[in-house]
């Protein structure tokens, strides 16, 4: 894991005790407490995923900032 690549949650995920693995050179969280714990949290409320390590992409323009806020409501 040492030169592996970190999200911006990553110290979120650190703070919360994340068990922490190798996917692919990015250190990600595989559960918290255990994965069945989790799927039934999930299937009963709400879940996140990070995505920051999937791709980039470049927003460039006079209108970039509307355009953001526009997609992200």
């Amino acid at each position: 894991m040492n030169n592996a690549k970190t999200t911006p949650l990553y110290p979120l995920h650190l703070e919360l005790k994340a068990k922490m693995i190798n996917f692919y050179d990015w250190l990600m969280p595989l559960y918290y407490e255990s994965i069945i714990n989790e799927h039934v949290w999930t299937r009963n409320n709400v879940s996140i995923f990070d995505v920051s390590h999937m791709g980039r992409i470049l927003i460039k323009g006079s209108s970039s900032i509307d355009f953001l806020n526009y997609i992200t409501r």
